[in-house]
């Protein structure tokens, strides 16, 4: 019964389910505070392109009008535009013994002064690769006047954080330290 239906659903309309699958998961892996790498670290713009591409597949195979496609496809452009330019830059750390990596989100925003804001990710060791944790729920934000070429990392005082227990702790020279638990 199930064979008798799979073969009247053709190839384009399979694809195009799993990619919406795939989405779905994706969003439901973020509620819960879990993440894939590749699409965070792409900064979601792979996902979209991937519905985007089936979409046409699908609107190519079922023959719909251009108009609609069209429709459908200046919004998507333009959110892509958008996450591409607000994209967000990464950083990856490992603790002194290896077993622990952990992703850092990082973005600026200068007006006067600099604010910059952390999101941190803990890699999950499990049967999916690229399988991330968030472990801060607030975004970390430090503020600082007069930081002209301040990388964002330097910033946070990546370079001599310090591991203990299940904590990293930064100690950022214009802030007090920093603590993120894992």
């Amino acid at each position: 019964m199930v064979n008798k239906i799979l073969r009247k659903i053709n190839r384009a309309t399979i694809f195009f389910v799993l990619v919406l699958a795939f989405d779905l998961t994706v969003f439901l892996m973020s509620h819960d505070g879990y993440y894939l790498s590749f699409v965070v670290e792409t900064n979601y713009i792979f996902p979209v392109l991937l519905t985007l591409v089936a979409f046409f597949v699908v609107a190519r195979r079922y023959k719909i009008q251009k108009l609609y496609v069209i429709c459908i496809t200046i919004p998507a452009v333009l959110i892509v535009a958008l996450l591409a330019a607000t994209g967000d830059s990464y950083g990856t750390i490992s603790s002194p013994a290896k077993n622990v990596t952990v992703t850092i989100e990082h973005r600026n925003a200068t007006l006067g002064e600099t604010n910059y804001f952390y999101d941190f990710y803990v890699h999950v060791p499990s049967l999916y690769p690229g399988l991330m944790r968030k472990t801060n729920k607030d975004t970390v934000r430090i503020m600082i006047r007069n930081a002209e070429g301040e990388d964002d990392l330097d910033v946070l005082g990546v370079s001599n954080a310090e591991w203990k227990d299940n904590k990293i702790i930064f100690h950022p020279a214009y802030e007090k330290a920093i603590e993120i638990d894992l």
